[in-house]
């Protein structure tokens, strides 16, 4: 070895020794280094003991990974699992639209008959209403019927019902003197009417 100026050592080959530009070979520049030197045998039972290690480890991880691998499985679903539930999903989502669909469709239908109700409903409103006029107006003419039947009865029989002289309008008996010597006080017509059992 030889010491160059920072400090560092240079390995020489020793046959580069021999050569000009180093120095004679002298026991003084010799550095003793020492080489670990093992026999075969060591070295087998090393590399024996080495891959056993290393094949405890591989041991212990297999079965790490195995216990891993087994914990997956049982926590995940397996891919017929995964195929039928898709399956299952896609059923109801057609389900579903199916659903949609009839729901829409009753929905149109309630209200088309909806609308006719509404309609049958203004229809029997109407008629009720007519109805009731109808009837108002049964009930006027029958009464006008009986009026004018009371009266028809009155005027064939008017001669019953009122002195000769008098006029019978709306089933009362009216005097109206024709002459101006037949008219007569207020006193006097009361008095002749309570001779003819009537009132004044």
């Amino acid at each position: 070895m030889e010491e160059t100026n920072g400090g560092f050592q240079t390995l020489v080959y020793e046959d580069d020794l021999h050569k000009e530009e180093y120095p004679p070979y002298h026991q003084s520049n010799r550095i003793q280094v020492s080489m670990f030197t093992m026999s075969p045998g060591r070295r087998h039972r090393l590399a024996a003991v080495c891959l056993a290690l290393l094949a405890a480890v591989l041991l212990i991880l297999n079965i790490g990974l195995g216990i891993h691998y087994n914990k997956l499985t049982d926590s995940h679903l397996s891919l017929d699992d995964t195929e039928r539930i898709s399956k299952e999903l896609v059923d109801l989502q057609d389900t579903y639209k199916t659903a949609v669909e009839t729901m829409k469709d009753a929905r149109k239908q309630l209200d088309s008959e909806m609308s006719r109700q509404t309609q049958t409903n203004w229809e029997l409103e109407h008629q009720t209403k007519r109805s009731n006029d109808y009837k108002s107006q049964i009930e006027k003419v029958t009464k006008e019927i009986e009026t004018m039947k009371t009266r028809l009865s009155m005027l064939s029989d008017g001669c019953k019902h009122c002195p000769a002289g008098w006029i019978l309008m709306n089933s009362v008996c009216y005097y109206f003197p024709l002459k101006s010597n037949e008219f007569k006080t207020w006193k006097e017509s009361r008095d002749f009417c309570q001779l003819q059992e009537e009132i004044l």
